[in-house]
């Protein structure tokens, strides 16, 4: 059994052949467009999460350093309480002595 194609099949194979290639280009130029635009979201999201990131270590960076000086004021008070509870140790300690001096 021979096969034998009559230049209008050709043709029509061709053309089939033809319309296949430009839909596959096609196809690939829309990924290729689909991809482009994933990634260009990607990057988006990634600035952003890093500026979301750079603010978040800033602001504990902040915090830390608030809490610091709180704790350095509380020390700083802490000690004056204790120098002036001393001193009214010592002066009721004298005022002590002497009364019981007196007697």
């Amino acid at each position: 059994m021979e096969s034998t194609n009559t230049p209008g099949e050709v043709r029509q194979l061709q053309n089939i052949i033809t319309a296949l290639r430009d839909e596959l280009e096609k196809a690939r130029i829309t990924e290729d467009e689909r991809l482009r635009k994933a990634l260009v979201a990607a990057d988006g999201e990634n600035l952003q999460l890093r500026t979301t990131i750079v603010a978040l270590r800033d602001e504990l960076e902040r915090r830390q350093i608030d809490f610091q000086k709180e704790v350095q004021h509380l020390r700083l008070i802490h000690q004056k309480e204790m120098i002036q509870l001393q001193e009214t140790i010592g002066q009721l300690r004298q005022l002590l002595e002497k009364t019981s001096g007196q007697t």
